[in-house]
C-alpha cells in the first residue's frame, strides 16, 4: 500500500526529475545539467533497450523461458541483465539466484531495508522453489 513518501513523490514522476536537474543547475551550472541530463537519458533509454534486445538474445539460460542472464550487462543495470532469472521469478526482488552473478539493485534494497525504508515480502527460498531449471 502507498505510504506518504509514495504520494509525496512517487505520484509525481517529474517532481524527481526536475528536483534533481534543478540541483545540478544550481550546484554546477546549466552546462553540466544540460549534459549530465542528456548522458542519464541516453543511457536510461540503450541500456533499457539493450536488457530486451540483449537479454532474449546472448547468454545463460539456466531456466526454461526465453530470456537469457548476461553478468555484464547486470554489472551496467544494476542487475537487471539477469533476465532469464527475472522471468523465471518475476515478482522476486532479487535478480541474483547464484554468488557469482551481480545485482546491485538487490544490494541497494537491502541496505534500504536495514535502515528502514523498504521491506521484501518474498524470501530467496520461497520464490526459488516455483522456478524449474531447464534441462539444457
Amino acid at each position: 500500500p502507498p505510504d506518504s513518501w509514495d504520494r509525496i513523490l512517487f505520484d509525481r514522476p517529474l517532481l524527481g526529475l526536475g528536483i534533481g536537474i534543478f540541483a545540478l543547475f544550481i550546484l554546477f551550472g546549466p552546462l553540466v545539467a544540460l549534459l549530465v541530463s542528456v548522458i542519464h537519458m541516453v543511457g536510461y533509454l540503450l541500456l533499457s533497450a539493450a536488457v530486451n534486445a540483449i537479454g532474449h538474445t546472448f547468454g545463460d539460460r539456466p531456466y526454461e523461458n526465453g530470456a537469457t542472464n548476461n553478468n555484464w550487462l547486470a554489472i551496467m543495470t544494476c542487475g537487471e541483465g539477469l533476465h532469464n532469472n527475472h522471468h523465471a521469478v518475476p515478482t522476486a526482488a532479487r535478480l541474483s539466484f547464484k554468488r557469482a552473478q551481480i545485482d546491485t539493485g538487490w544490494w541497494t534494497i537491502k541496505f534500504l531495508e536495514k535502515i528502514g525504508q523498504a521491506k521484501v515480502r518474498l524470501s530467496m527460498p520461497k520464490i526459488l522453489s516455483s522456478a524449474s531449471p531447464s534441462s539444457l
